[in-house]
């Protein structure tokens, strides 16, 4: 499995196209715009996009800096919250999954998009909900919902698309100018996108379709994760883990604005740690190659004496990271189907509890690997951490007890959601009660 997630010489087109047409209800053709290499340059438009706007470093910054300013605008303004000792319990998912959202629509795309198209939340979840009939191929007449919420998504990004271009004569501000975000048309990501539309003579119907697909990639995993790790730091069996990574979260310097120093964030050990335990716990994703040669790979993990095995050209390999994740022989100690904070910590040469991902060549890859890797792995890592502190820095919670998927109590840690397998992280299948208070000592500032 490493060496073909690893190996930079193969791809997934075929699957991306695929793919892509079957959740957004696209063309070959306009897939194809975005997703296969161009002969000149030998990559798509889609992977000049994401190399310029979402892998330099500078890039990232300016969008975890947006990102930082949204959820803080969210929460505070989208955050009801008693003021009572005796407050009623919320659950947690149903006060922060669309706070979360909020800010990275907000940030992605712009505020217009929520101004216009208020109901999009609504709209997305009861499209992603159908979105596994859509992979499957249902026909329209077994699968009339999930028809009816993709074109219901699909009108209301188009309506939005069509009146930014009539407020803006049409004309898109450069990606690649000096400004980092705008209020009508967000991030330089999204600019790109619509550029490349512009480019091609894309209606706004053609173009929401590739603004969909985006938006899908955008919301599978990422909230998800910020999510479990709440749930795991709450409800945690070691009483001294939440204070220690709130400890953490208050060490780096904050900013009169409620941004953090995003540097010394991402250098936590625990923080990137249970970070890194959410992600291999959760992550379902099947990573999937188009074999356009021969291609002879390791069996297992590898090494000189590893028996290999022959993989004809024309094939398609898929192989779960699920089983590799939760592979005993992969992860000893703590057992791999249990939670471990520090498994991802190491002693250094001091003695000191430092971060490590060193010792997982191909047993760790939320993101997949090679060629295809995730594009947006950089901000997504920055973007969960960033949720995780602010919210920490911002609310105490008092952890009351779990419910399942019917709002009942219940006894037991929510179990992952069903949904079609090798496509990210679930949402939790039930939700932990919680009170919230604002935090006595507001810290965002140092």
């Amino acid at each position: 499995m490493a060496a073909l997630a690893q190996n930079r010489t193969l791809g997934r087109y075929e699957m991306s196209r695929d793919v892509g047409m079957t959740i957004t209800g696209s063309t070959q053709y306009d897939q194809d715009l975005h997703t296969l290499p161009r002969a000149n340059k030998n990559r798509s438009l889609d992977e000049e996009i994401f190399n310029e706007y979402l892998l330099r470093a500078d890039r990232v910054a300016e969008l975890t800096a947006r990102y930082m300013t949204e959820l803080r605008l969210a929460l505070v303004h989208g955050a009801v919250l008693d003021k009572e000792p005796d407050q009623e319990a919320v659950g947690l998912e149903a006060w922060l999954w669309p706070l979360l959202f909020q800010a990275r629509i907000s940030t992605f795309f712009g505020r217009e998009l929520l101004d216009k198209y208020p109901s999009l939340p609504r709209d997305y979840m009861t499209y992603e909900k159908g979105a596994e009939k859509l992979l499957c191929r249902y026909p329209q007449w077994l699968a009339p919902g999930a028809y009816r919420a993709l074109n219901r998504v699909l009108d209301g990004l188009s309506r939005w698309l069509s009146e930014a271009l009539v407020a803006s004569a049409g004309k898109i501000v450069d990606p690649s100018g000096d400004l980092a975000w705008d209020e009508r048309w967000g991030s330089r990501v999204l600019r790109g996108y619509h550029r490349n539309s512009q480019t091609f003579g894309q209606s706004p119907r053609r173009a929401a379709r590739a603004i969909l697909g985006f938006l899908f990639a955008l919301n599978t995993n990422t909230g998800s994760a910020t999510l479990w790790t709440l749930i795991h730091l709450l409800s945690a069996p070691d009483p001294t883990l939440l204070p220690r990574v709130r400890a953490e979260a208050e060490s780096v310097r904050g900013f009169a604005d409620g941004t953090l120093d995003v540097k010394g964030l991402m250098e936590k050990p625990l923080l990137q740690s249970v970070y890194a335990e959410v992600l291999r716990l959760y992550v379902d994703l099947t990573i999937t190659r188009n074999l356009k040669a021969d291609v002879t790979v390791p069996v297992d993990y590898g090494g000189d004496d590893a028996p290999r095995v022959r993989l004809p050209k024309g094939d398609m390999v898929m192989a779960p990271s699920w089983t590799v994740h939760r592979d005993a022989n992969a992860w000893p100690g703590v057992p791999p189907d249990q939670f471990d904070a520090e498994r991802f910590l190491v002693a250094n040469e001091k003695g000191a509890k430092v971060f490590s991902l060193g010792n997982t060549p191909g047993r760790w890859m939320p993101y997949g690997g090679g060629r295809p890797i995730c594009p947006g792995r950089v901000f997504a890592k920055q973007e969960i951490i960033v949720a995780v502190a602010t919210v920490l820095r911002m609310y105490d919670f008092e952890m009351v007890g779990y419910v399942d998927r019917q709002g009942q109590r219940t006894e037991d840690f929510p179990g992952m959601r069903s949904k079609l397998p090798g496509t990210g992280i679930g949402l939790p299948d039930g939700d932990i009660l919680v009170r919230i208070k604002e935090r006595t000592q507001n810290t965002m500032e140092s």
